[in-house]
């Protein structure tokens, strides 16, 4: 049947770009990044649709020859074991189908209750990052605070006490600028991570929820067993 084949063309289509899509997103390969993991589940999950349509598919085709050689059970008995043979193997494929379904539904049951898992990870090597960043930052800023003061105190015994207090004033205004440019740099940094956190933990509550929904739907198509 070219029209048969044709749809059976379309869901290995769909299939092979969803297989496609998730082996090049694992590329290159960062088991140690935390964030690698929560990317990946956002692709997996964002492109099940293909795996679901590419599956849903050939299990329509093969439902629909077997209610149609059932009915030719009835009109052609002289050719009843032939018949039957056929509807075996072909409930052979809706039963492998269905397994796999299920299969499919267990596995999207385990990612839901990875991603928790996973937040906690993610919040934890966020903080860790910001942390790391800000005494990096406070290191430099006490840095820089030191070199302003030696170089306050080099030569001062031979200067008027005039040109020490008018140096005095300037060592601490730049002291002042460099202290109000980190701060501003230090809420920079933990407002954007706060957004990046917000972000991410956005992510992983929808995939909570979509994995949960992908484990339904294979699970119900898994049960699909009569159709006309």
């Amino acid at each position: 049947m070219p029209l048969e084949n044709k749809f059976l063309f379309l869901g290995k289509t769909f299939i092979s770009i969803f297989l496609l899509i998730n082996l090049v997103n694992l590329f290159p390969v960062r088991f140690r990044d935390v964030f690698y993991y929560t990317d990946n589940f956002n692709i997996f999950l964002e492109t099940t649709t293909l795996l679901i349509l590419g599956l849903s598919i050939p299990k329509f085709l093969v439902l629909r020859k077997i209610s149609l050689m059932k009915n030719l059970l009835v009109e052609k008995t002289e050719e009843f074991d032939e018949i039957n043979n056929n509807i075996s193997k072909l409930e052979e494929k809706q039963n492998s189908n269905s397994n796999f379904c299920k299969y499919l539904s267990i596995s999207f049951l385990i990612i839901t209750l990875i991603q928790p898992i996973n937040l906690i990870f993610v919040l934890n090597r966020s903080d860790f990052y910001i942390s790391n960043v800000i005494n990096s930052r406070n290191q430099v800023l006490e840095y820089r605070k030191s070199q302003i003061l030696e170089n306050k105190k080099l030569n001062s015994d031979n200067l008027t006490e005039d040109f020490i207090k008018e140096r005095e004033g300037l060592s601490k205004n730049l002291i002042n600028k460099l202290e109000n440019d980190h701060e501003l740099e230090i809420n920079n940094l933990i407002k954007n991570n706060n957004i990046n956190k917000f972000r991410r933990i956005k992510f992983i509550i929808r995939n909570i929820f979509m994995s949960l929904i992908w484990s339904l739907a294979f699970f119900k198509l898994s049960n699909i067993s009569s159709t006309f």
